[in-house]
């Protein structure tokens, strides 16, 4: 048997946990954070087609929110959304910011 390099240790000890949490993470029913999870890789998208046409920031979320919101929704809801989004990536960086904690002794 070989021993693992460090980036096999880290893939092993930190990446597999992560995306099995987050999977996990990404199905449980947090207060009016409804669709976050999923509407997330679609802006990620939005923002990074939008970044690479030139596009301003506001132009960037407005062109999704037309593409993936009710046609009625509120300045207020977008903001909202807007909200919903940053807390969920702060909880996707504080979850693996645990997990590589918990392996560093072992990388």
């Amino acid at each position: 048997m070989y021993a693992l390099s460090k980036a096999e240790l880290f893939d092993r000890e930190v990446v597999s946990k992560y995306q099995v949490y987050n999977s996990m993470f990404l199905t449980l029913p947090f207060d009016a954070i409804d669709n976050t999870g999923t509407l997330l890789p679609l802006f990620s998208e939005s923002c990074r087609t939008g970044f690479d046409s030139g596009l301003s920031p506001k132009e960037i979320f407005d062109g999704f929110a037309e593409k993936y919101l009710d046609s009625n929704s509120s300045e207020s809801q977008k903001i909202d959304l807007m909200f919903r989004f940053i807390q969920y990536i702060e909880r996707q960086v504080v979850l693996f910011d645990a997990i590589e904690d918990a392996a560093f002794a072992i990388i």
